[in-house]
């Protein structure tokens, strides 16, 4: 299990007694690069009878960034409009930041008092969507108690699922097409590189806040790292309830029958094991590394 410096097990959550008194559940972000194990550890987090924790939402890109150039649209006609009848006479102003925080703040809390009515006893409520990296400052400042959790992974095993998922994509005619494995590895890793930054400035401007965990640290110990995660968030860790969490997220369950490590490229869970690469990638591996990427993966503890 790797933690931020923070921690992450005891600073970022206030205590379950605490929050159990409050008015409402305390919001949690679970976000990180795609094809990182985010569904698996949001059907695990969820399974636990204290954490509402839903997927996907897509609220921040589905939602609220559309919203946003709606608003801005607006400013731009209305001042148009204003400087060719009203100039100085105007009555309106437009929207400003701190209204599109309120709206924001409104249809976030809307949707997430919603998904708590199908679980009204948990204490922390989240929502797992990757893209959630792109907007944590967004909503540390609309909710500023709000926690998140980020769930990262090897490159070189995270870039080979989406190498699969792509081609399956394809295949039913529902992705983009890519003529070669390179362009997807290139456009992947631009993207690894660019959410893991991101979590990683808001670590360091919210260190109490924040706690991340690693795919391959799940695999190893899944029971050590669901409790450095239920800590974070204030909720019970004690062995029956983690065993219960880690039976909702087993392999051989999600994926329909299939042992740990038997692949199915078809499917969305798709081999369920770290360290794949090396036999699946062989040579090509080597070269997926550059400077930006590995210094990113020594952020997190892993090795070229």
């Amino acid at each position: 299990m790797t933690a931020g410096p923070e921690g992450g097990s005891t600073g970022g959550a206030r205590t379950l007694q605490a929050r159990s008194m409050a008015s409402e559940p305390t919001k949690f972000f679970l976000c990180g690069p795609p094809k990182s194990g985010t569904t698996w550890l949001q059907l695990m987090l969820d399974a636990h009878p204290a954490v509402n924790c839903s997927g996907e939402g897509h609220l921040t890109d589905w939602v609220l960034a559309p919203l946003r150039n709606i608003l801005m649209g607006y400013n731009d006609q209305l001042r148009q409009n204003n400087d060719l009848i009203y100039r100085d006479k105007a009555s309106h102003d437009g929207f400003s930041e701190r209204d599109f925080n309120d709206i924001a703040r409104f249809i976030v809390a809307q949707r997430f008092a919603r998904l708590h009515a199908r679980k009204p006893q948990a204490v922390v409520i989240g929502d797992k969507t990757p893209n959630y990296a792109y907007a944590l400052g967004l909503l540390r400042t609309v909710f500023p108690d709000s926690l998140c959790v980020f769930l990262v992974r090897d490159p070189r095993d995270s870039v080979l699922s989406m190498l699969h998922q792509t081609r399956r994509l394809e295949a039913t005619h529902t992705g983009r097409i890519y003529e070669t494995d390179q362009a997807i590895f290139d456009g992947y890793l631009r993207k690894w590189v660019e959410v893991n930054r991101l979590y990683l400035r808001h670590r360091d401007a919210y260190p109490a806040a924040v706690v991340h965990l690693r795919y391959e640290d799940l695999i190893a110990d899944e029971a050590d790292a669901l409790r450095a995660a239920f800590r974070f968030l204030g909720v019970a860790t004690d062995d029956r309830t983690v065993a219960a969490c880690g039976e909702a997220g087993r392999f051989e369950m999600l994926s329909g029958g299939r042992a740990r490590g038997q692949a199915d490229n078809a499917s969305f869970f798709r081999r369920g094991e770290a360290g794949g690469w090396q036999t699946e990638l062989g040579d090509r591996a080597a070269a997926l590394i550059t400077g930006e990427v590995a210094e990113v993966m020594a952020e997190f503890g892993y090795r070229r």
